[in-house]
Formats: C-alpha cells, sequence, structure tokens
C-alpha cells in the first residue's frame, strides 16, 4: 500500500473594519469584510466607510482613517484591522433673541420762527469840507554882499648895515641905550610877522 504525504492546509486571514468616535469609544459594531484571505492576497475595505450613520440617536460623520492603518493593501502573515474615525457634526448655536424694540419718541413740535426787524435806514454821509487854500510861501530876502577885507599895509623892510658899519654895539653903552635898541628890534620883528602872537585864553 502507498501512503502519500497530506499537503498543508494553507492559512487563512480576516479583514476586519471598526468604528469608533473622536475619543476611541465605539460607535458601531465591528465588521469583517472577510476571514479567507491568503497571505499575499490583496484587501479593500472602502466600500464599508459610510459617510454618515447614525449610533444611539445621534449622527456621525466620517473624519480620518486611524493612524498606521491602511484600507487597502496585502496580507502580509497576519490578520488586518482598519478603524475608521467619526465625529459628531458641530452644533450651530442659538441666534440670540433680539431686544425689544423701544417706541419711537414723539417728535417735539417746531417752534414758529420770529419775524426779522426791519432794517434802519442807512444815515446819509456827511458833505466833505472844502480844503483851505494854501497860503503863498514868503520870498526870501536878498543876501547882502560880503564885505571885502582891507588889503595888509606893505610891512617896512629894514635897512641893510653897511660894511664899514659894525655889528656889535660899543661896549661903552649904557643900559638904558641897549634896552632900547632891544625894544626897536622886538618892534620891527612884530611888524614884519616873525615874532608869532600868543593865543588869547579863553
Amino acid at each position: 500500500m502507498v501512503y502519500k504525504k497530506a499537503q498543508p492546509t494553507p492559512k487563512k486571514y480576516t479583514v476586519t473594519v471598526h468604528y469608533v468616535d473622536e475619543q476611541g469609544h465605539v460607535i458601531k459594531d465591528p465588521f469583517t469584510v472577510g476571514s479567507d484571505y491568503a497571505d499575499g492576497s490583496r484587501y479593500d475595505t472602502r466600500d464599508h466607510k459610510p459617510d454618515t450613520f447614525s449610533y444611539n440617536g445621534q449622527t456621525y460623520e466620517f473624519k480620518e482613517i486611524q493612524s498606521g492603518d491602511s484600507e487597502t493593501g496585502k496580507i502580509n502573515g497576519s490578520n488586518v484591522d482598519v478603524t475608521y474615525v467619526y465625529k459628531l457634526p458641530t452644533q450651530p448655536t442659538s441666534p440670540t433673541q433680539p431686544t425689544n424694540q423701544t417706541d419711537p419718541t414723539t417728535p417735539t413740535k417746531p417752534t414758529s420762527p420770529t419775524q426779522p426787524t426791519t432794517p434802519t435806514s442807512p444815515i446819509s454821509p456827511t458833505t466833505p469840507t472844502a480844503p483851505t487854500k494854501p497860503t503863498s510861501p514868503t520870498q526870501p530876502t536878498s543876501s547882502t554882499t560880503p564885505i571885502i577885507p582891507a588889503q595888509p599895509t606893505t610891512s617896512v623892510v629894514p635897512t641893510q648895515p653897511t660894511a664899514t658899519q659894525s655889528t656889535k654895539l660899543p661896549q661903552t653903552a649904557n643900559a638904558p641905550q641897549r634896552g632900547f635898541v632891544a625894544l626897536g628890534l622886538l618892534a620891527l620883528l612884530g611888524s614884519l610877522g616873525l615874532i608869532p602872537r600868543r593865543r588869547k585864553n579863553n
């Protein structure tokens, strides 16, 4: 009898999708995409990613794939888990109630305008007085003819002593005779203008 060696059964792998909120809480039961994926076979979970779904009366919106997961790829000797993260939509804030409108106040009645006063008549300008006639200028007096100064008299030229006459006074002359001679010489020099006159004190 011939025995055949049994062939090993190939291992199968599972691909599962999980649904959580932003805090990591499970908001929907996991979904098994398949449990007979052979090693190296391809998988794709995009058909199991709804945009929105309801849970506990609240509607969730898809936000993102959990970091580290891939919704498409190949089996690499282990099961595959893909987690989709959902969020609650932001609720619009309630509009504030408008404040009660106040009634407009009744406008005050305008006062009657005052009548303008009658303008006063302008004062007639006074007639300007006639300018006074300027007086005729007085005739200037005739200038007096300047007096011509008298001509100075001709000075007397002293006579020159003769060669025979001695210039030296005789030794026998007495004192009064020498004084008269000196006075005569001074008078002669003064008439010739050789002696400067003394200025009168003020």
